[in-house]
């Protein structure tokens, strides 16, 4: 569990982005899963998410609206998780 989102972001993990939230689930890689819901993150407590490019992981950091940041690999659909992220940050 990170003291920044209160979720635990040490495991395999999925993300959602709905109207006022990014969503996190356990993962299981091996057998292609989404498992529990563990909770999720106002997305007024997120300033950004940014995604560094790579072969089959990227490196994903979910800054703060306090300043402090979360950095952690992921893989998939995540450059979309960031995208709508955006948007709906946006408006």
């Amino acid at each position: 569990m990170t003291e920044e989102t209160d979720i635990p972001l040490d495991a395999a993990v999925v993300f959602g982005v709905s109207d006022s939230a990014l969503h996190v689930w356990t993962a299981d890689p091996m057998l292609n899963r989404v498992g529990e819901h563990l909770g999720q993150i106002p997305l007024e407590r997120i300033a950004s998410i940014k995604v560094e490019g790579g072969r089959s992981w990227q490196r994903v950091t979910i800054s703060m609206a306090d300043g402090k940041s979360v950095e952690l690999e992921g893989r998939g659909s995540i450059h979309a998780v960031a995208a709508e992220f955006d948007k709906r940050k946006a408006g």
